[in-house]
């Protein structure tokens, strides 16, 4: 029989507000989770570990599918220098 045990999560509103860049961290887990919204990209790519690599995840609106949500999930071997790439590619 296998035992469960629970968990802590500490999470850290960066900016004092849900709203804004969150941290969560699970204790004594290696991971790190960071969220913000695309109006905070410059502040969340001058944090330090958004340099690292990892998997993010890129939700909006789908314009050719009623509005629906979207997901892109992708991984790169540094998160800040992609998530620029695909600001860049927004912006063409």
């Amino acid at each position: 029989m296998s035992e469960n045990f629970g968990k802590s999560v500490r999470l850290h509103l960066v900016e004092g507000n849900p709203q804004g860049i969150l941290t969560a961290e699970i204790i004594n887990w290696t991971g790190h989770l960071i969220t913000a919204p695309r109006s905070k990209l410059a502040s969340l790519l001058a944090r330090d570990e958004i340099g690292k690599a990892g998997v993010y995840f890129l939700l909006g609106i789908d314009p050719d599918n009623d509005g629906q949500n979207l997901v892109y999930i992708g991984q790169s071997e540094n998160i800040g220098r992609r998530l620029s790439q695909h600001n860049k590619d927004e912006k063409k």
